[in-house]
């Protein structure tokens, strides 16, 4: 990502405490300098991670001047709430989940007619139509995904969040997952035992405790639109309704299954874990 500014990341609006104070007291003699492209929610929340935790200095590179668009909306499911609480900022994200987004829209995002809209459900029941017909500024919003990835480190460099594992929006997992990541790398970069010459190790820590989950995540955000959609192959479709209850049955218990990612641990557990392999790391002669 080119940059148009650079600038030394600031403490958010009201931040706990420790947070503000390590922020804004980045030390000159810090072990290296850590340089975050992309301020969006992965790269804002490893910004606030390396402030709480560490002195690390931080450059931090966005082309936008503003930040005008942050999608439909943003899931905090409870592995996303862990982390927030554990950072200290779930008082202050619950100030800004009741305000509604402004209207401005980027270049992924454009207006369409309501007669586009119809059109696209032309063959649908009335009841469906007449819903839409409600819908007096419809938008069509581009939707991004990456293929999976095999890797997301090389070398002192690392991706996180949808420059690793962009996804579709039917889990509600793409922002918590960015988040999840911001966590356990600016946890990492943090460590005391992090040194400017074991960090390509460091790092693959990060890749090897991360990627697993957020690819398997995204991959169930797939597969659960397609579900909805009913064209999920081998699943329900709707075309041959002999057995459509026995279908739907088991369209139902293959959705279920795609969200129990939820009940499983976080990223406050992956931590212990990435903790427990930096150790044996650095204690490797």
């Amino acid at each position: 990502m080119t940059s148009t500014t650079s600038s030394q990341f600031l403490p958010p609006r009201n931040p706990s405490p420790s947070v503000s104070e390590n922020l804004i007291s980045m030390s000159t003699t810090a072990k290296y300098r850590v340089a975050i492209c992309g301020a969006g929610v992965g790269g804002l929340t490893l910004a606030v991670v390396l402030g709480k935790y560490s002195n690390v200095p931080i450059d931090l590179y966005e082309t936008q001047a503003d930040v005008t668009i942050t999608g439909a909306g943003i899931s905090v499911w409870r592995r996303t709430r862990e982390i927030m609480i554990e950072l200290g900022l779930y008082s202050d994200l619950g100030e800004v989940t009741t305000h509604p987004p402004d209207a401005s829209h980027g270049h992924w995002v454009s207006n369409v007619s309501q007669q586009e809209l119809l059109n696209s459900f032309k063959d649908f029941e009335p009841e469906v139509r007449a819903i839409l017909q409600c819908c007096e500024r419809p938008s069509k919003w581009a939707l991004h995904v990456t293929n999976d990835l095999h890797i997301s480190t090389s070398g002192h460099v690392a991706i996180i969040g949808d420059a690793c594992h962009a996804m579709t929006p039917n889990l509600g997992a793409g922002a918590g997952q960015a988040i999840e990541d911001a966590f356990i790398l600016g946890r990492l970069l943090s460590h005391e035992l992090t040194t400017l010459s074991n960090l390509p190790d460091v790092l693959r820590i990060y890749q090897d405790i991360r990627l697993p989950v957020a690819t398997q995540i995204s991959q169930r955000a797939a597969s659960t639109g397609y579900m909805y959609d009913f064209v999920a192959p081998g699943y329900y479709d709707g075309k041959d309704r002999s057995e459509e209850e026995e279908g739907l049955a088991r369209l139902k218990d293959a959705i279920n299954e795609n969200w129990d990612w939820l009940a499983q641990e976080g990223s406050l557990s992956e931590w212990t874990e990435a903790e427990r392999r930096l150790k044996e790391l650095a204690s490797q002669p």
